[in-house]
């Protein structure tokens, strides 16, 4: 690894996967220049901070995980709310569990997150001929 990110022009990362915690390769001039990357000193998990498709696409707080901790899931479509977590443990996360999407109505408004119900809120408002409150 002697050298690896010399002189590289942009790179600001912690690089922490359990094989770059561990290992014993030279790590001489690895990160000299100007930038500001380094080799982490506890194992994490990495992982995309964004997953699924239309109705249950999902964004994450997944980025770098600590061995030991949870990351979540949260539904990022409009109108579809839900969470799932995702164990990192010995530097590999647990089998993907996307979140169960789930559309929020005011037939049942316990699945809608606050944000929603804003949302719900705003487009009430906007309808003409509501009644008196």
């Amino acid at each position: 690894m002697d050298h690896m990110f010399y002189n590289a022009r942009a790179f600001n990362q912690v690089l922490c996967g359990k094989t770059w915690v561990e290992s014993t390769a030279d790590q001489d001039r690895m990160f000299d220049g100007e930038i500001e990357g380094k080799i982490g000193t506890e194992i994490c998990c990495v992982a995309a901070t964004a997953g699924g498709s239309g109705n249950n696409a999902y964004t994450t707080d997944c980025g770098n995980v600590t061995s030991g901790s949870s990351c979540t899931l949260t539904c990022s479509a409009t109108g579809y709310s839900g969470t799932s977590t995702r164990l990192c443990t010995e530097g590999s996360f647990a089998a993907l569990d996307a979140p169960t999407c789930t559309t929020c109505n005011i037939a049942d408004m316990s699945v809608c997150s606050v944000d929603q119900l804003k949302e719900i809120r705003i487009e009430y408002n906007r309808q003409p001929n509501k009644p008196c409150s």
